[in-house]
């Protein structure tokens, strides 16, 4: 299949695009500019890879959690991409993300998954990793991404006692806070990769998941933007 992988829920902006086997993946260096650098990025790795947007089988989006704004740019340019030509979308999370990215070439171990998303906030997972990918892992109340505290996340991380790997830019922001409770925090999984994404994508469809159109498709933010909560403290209309 070829597919597009449009990656843009932290400050970073990445794009990736598949063509049978080949995968090709940038990370655009001009952090927090999501709307300016990820349509042309888009059509690079497109020309690079000799593929029209009208070749495409799905496009693969992260929606979240993660930023507010980059979550909106990535979604409304992979529903964009849909009603324009019509290609399917996939939706992908990013704790989900960070954690298949943890889990290629690795034995099995867990991994947390942490999004920074402001605010003093991160969204988080807890996962099981291995070399056929990443399942969640964690009590009912706790499973897939949940906003807390990074203090919480601590605390809860504490309490189980499992000491998973860190990733994500929330595990890099705070890894003061986690480096008691975590064996370590990768440096190198700041971004969901968009490449990640693609593989986790294509598990999904071949085991039967069809892609969507764009009304079924909506960002997880996690929590409301900083305007309309800034609004709803002064008491004025949104």
């Amino acid at each position: 299949m070829n597919l597009v992988a449009i990656e843009s829920a932290t400050a970073a902006t990445a794009v990736a695009v598949a063509s049978g086997d080949e995968v090709v993946e940038r990370v655009a260096d001009e952090p927090h500019r999501h709307a300016e650098v990820l349509l042309p990025t888009l059509v690079a790795l497109l020309e690079a890879t000799g593929l029209a947007i009208a070749d495409l089988d799905a496009v693969v989006v992260d929606v979240g959690p993660g930023r507010f704004t980059g979550l909106r740019v990535g979604v409304a340019t992979a529903k964009g991409l849909h009603v324009a030509t019509g290609v399917g979308l996939v939706p992908v999370e990013s704790t989900d993300v960070l954690a298949e990215a943890a889990s290629e070439g690795a034995s099995a171990r867990e991994v947390v998954a942490v999004v920074d998303v402001l605010r003093g906030e991160v969204a988080w997972a807890r996962y099981r990793t291995g070399p056929g990918g990443a399942e969640l892992v964690g009590a009912d109340e706790v499973r897939g991404p949940t906003l807390s505290s990074p203090e919480h996340l601590g605390a809860h991380l504490a309490a189980a006692g499992t000491r998973p790997v860190a990733v994500g830019d929330g595990a890099i922001r705070y890894r003061d806070v986690l480096a008691p409770v975590v064996a370590g925090v990768r440096d190198d999984l700041a971004v969901p990769p968009p490449a990640a994404a693609i593989r986790l994508a294509r598990r999904r469809l071949g085991s039967g998941e069809r892609p969507l159109g764009h009304a079924a498709v909506r960002p997880r933010y996690g929590r409301e933007a900083d305007a309309v909560a800034n609004f709803a403290v002064r008491g004025e209309p949104s």
